[in-house]
């Protein structure tokens, strides 16, 4: 349990810093409350929900703390959002109140692998597709990464894929555990005996569709990226690549991310050359 809570403090600290370098960078405290802060009256637990980084599975879970069952539901619609939602249950005068005095979760991923998942959950990994929306999944996941450029640079960002920092105010709410996909069932095996909480199975992942997981749940603090994630980046022009850097670069100050050394390497030479 020792090593447990260094590894939140640690990444507490992490976070806290980057904050401190990147002064405290602006985001939609507001947006943060009203959209991705979901909460458990019973545990007295507020987790801020992102997009591809077991958002599914966190609901599930949420569900499960006010005894409701997700099996064969929508976790995402309204109506079972709303039995999660903290604006829903707290209202804005209760979020205020509770913020101090709640245990808060924020979940991240590496969001290189983050991408990937969102190519593959929302594209169909580049395979056609039945139905109307064939066409649209039609593409491949360098047009994809060009898309998410172009987006973030014009200001039309999906949640999907948006930063993870600008989705959940790390550098005004401070989070008491901030949790990893790549150390998700270690992680909340912790937070489930720290707060008593019985309702939740730790080792339990899912999708949005209620399908069971087969992402990693690997025990390790920060592993390597997979080589079926760096497989997608293999051929992926070094422009995008060094717009992804940029784009994602608090991020991976913030949670202790790193692009891939050789990446790295060749977004500092490509720099260097177009300065």
């Amino acid at each position: 349990m020792t090593r447990m809570k260094e590894r939140f403090k640690s990444r507490q600290t992490m976070a806290e810093k980057g904050c401190h370098a990147h002064d405290n960078p602006v985001n939609n405290l507001h947006k943060t409350k009203k959209q991705f802060l979901y909460y458990s009256y019973k545990y007295k637990l507020l987790v801020c929900v992102v997009a591809k980084t077991g958002a599914s599975t966190w609901k599930s879970h949420l569900l499960a703390m006010k005894g409701i069952s997700s099996n064969g539901i929508n976790v995402h619609s309204g109506y079972w959002e709303k039995k999660i939602k903290a604006k829903s249950i707290l209202g804005k005068s209760g979020m205020s109140s509770m913020l101090p005095k709640a245990s808060k979760v924020l979940t991240v991923r590496h969001p290189l692998d983050r991408l990937v998942s969102a190519y593959r959950d929302k594209f169909n990994g580049g395979k056609p597709t039945s139905g109307g929306l064939g066409k649209a999944r039609d593409i491949s996941f360098a047009d994809f990464l060009k898309q998410v450029v172009i987006n973030h640079w014009s200001g039309g960002v999906n949640a999907h894929w948006s930063k993870m920092y600008g989705t959940c105010s790390p550098c005004h709410i401070s989070y008491d555990y901030i949790m990893k996909t790549e150390s998700y069932s270690e992680d909340l095996a912790y937070i489930v005996k720290k707060l008593g909480i019985k309702e939740v199975d730790a080792s339990y992942r899912r999708h949005g569709l209620g399908k069971p997981s087969t992402e990693s749940t690997l025990s390790s603090d920060n592993p390597p990226l997979r080589a079926s994630t760096l497989h997608y980046y293999k051929n992926i022009h070094i422009r995008v690549l060094d717009n992804l850097e940029k784009i994602y670069h608090i991020d991976m100050d913030m949670f202790g991310f790193e692009f891939p050394s050789d990446m790295m390497n060749a977004i500092n030479k490509y720099r260097a050359k177009n300065k």
